[in-house]
């Protein structure tokens, strides 16, 4: 075999990408291979970060390669606890990426927790607003009751000092204004205190809820200018270098994804290429695949069959 050809055997790698671009690797279009024999895998390093441990892991990759065996009527992958670099490794690696996305999903946890606050707040806020108009309408009824008692207290007044004499009938008129504005003056400064109080309740209800808006605005910010970082997000790859196949997995938003971008990365192992429909595990996005239950398409069995020899027989 000439030393180019041997190169680009071994240096054949394959990615799985979250992003707009068609993402390809070196080759995606390698010979028809052979299943014959199932294809060794262990469990390599598993970052603890990810909170799944090497059993679970292990768990999770005999479901997702069980798809490509069942779908074979053979048993195309065989784990094994060895370690050694022609074994096919499977890797959890802890990265950037990944760090970026736990952090984008706790300002999603954040931002959701607090507009769940912000929402009530807001209402409480509305309901404020009517019981402070409320009382300012007492206040201000009170206010004109009082006002009109002095009024006509003083109007009175004005006639008695104008005529020089005061009778017994325009005292008894006097009194009754002066006595109608007494008590009506400890109504209205009752009121006046409700309606100061209920003023106050409504001036910190609207801090707070400015307080709340410009944090969630700065969160999705925060969140926004994040994800403009995720133009090419690599989730997982498989890799096959002077003959030491791998599999990393990068990032994935839950144990479902996890199984897809592995059974997307199994399904490279195998030889087999990206296919058109956006439902197959084989698509080069992981985006638009049903997961729950993960299922192979027609495109994925057929390239699967395409791939391998043994099958088209």
């Amino acid at each position: 075999m000439k030393p180019e050809t041997s190169f680009y055997l071994s240096a054949l790698i394959w990615i799985f990408l979250f992003s707009s671009a068609k993402g390809q690797g070196l080759n995606q279009n390698p010979a028809a291979g052979s299943c014959g024999e199932a294809v060794e895998w262990t469990i390599g390093s598993v970052d603890e970060r990810f909170g799944l441990s090497k059993n679970e892991l292990t768990g999770i990759v005999e479901e997702v390669t069980g798809l490509w065996s069942d779908a074979a009527g053979r048993d195309l992958f065989s784990f094994t606890p060895l370690q050694a670099d022609s074994i096919l490794t499977i890797h959890l690696i802890y990265s950037s990426q990944q760090s970026q996305f736990d952090e984008e999903d706790q300002l999603a946890d954040s931002i959701r927790v607090l507009r769940q606050t912000f929402f009530p707040k807001q209402v409480s806020y509305r309901n404020q607003m009517a019981t402070y108009r409320q009382a300012l309408n007492r206040y201000h009824s009170q206010l004109t009751r009082y006002n009109r008692a002095i009024e006509l207290y003083n109007e009175s007044l004005a006639r008695v000092q104008v005529s020089g004499a005061r009778s017994a009938r325009e005292q008894e008129r006097l009194d009754q204004y002066k006595s109608e504005a007494e008590r009506i003056r400890p109504v209205l400064e009752e009121a006046g205190r409700n309606a100061e109080s209920e003023e106050q309740r409504l001036t910190d209800l609207a801090d707070e809820l400015n307080d709340l808006a410009d944090h969630i605005n700065e969160l999705i910010y925060r969140q926004n200018r994040l994800l403009g970082t995720w133009t090419a997000f690599k989730k997982g790859s498989y890799t096959n270098i002077a003959d030491r196949p791998k599999i990393n997995i990068y990032q994935f938003d839950d144990p479902e994804q996890l199984k897809l971008v592995l059974a997307h990365e199994f399904g490279h192992a195998l030889g087999i290429p990206h296919v058109e429909n956006r439902l197959s595990v084989m698509y080069y996005r992981a985006e638009y695949q049903h997961t729950t239950p993960l299922q192979l398409t027609v495109e994925d069995i057929e390239a699967l069959s395409e791939t391998c020899e043994e099958l088209r027989e």
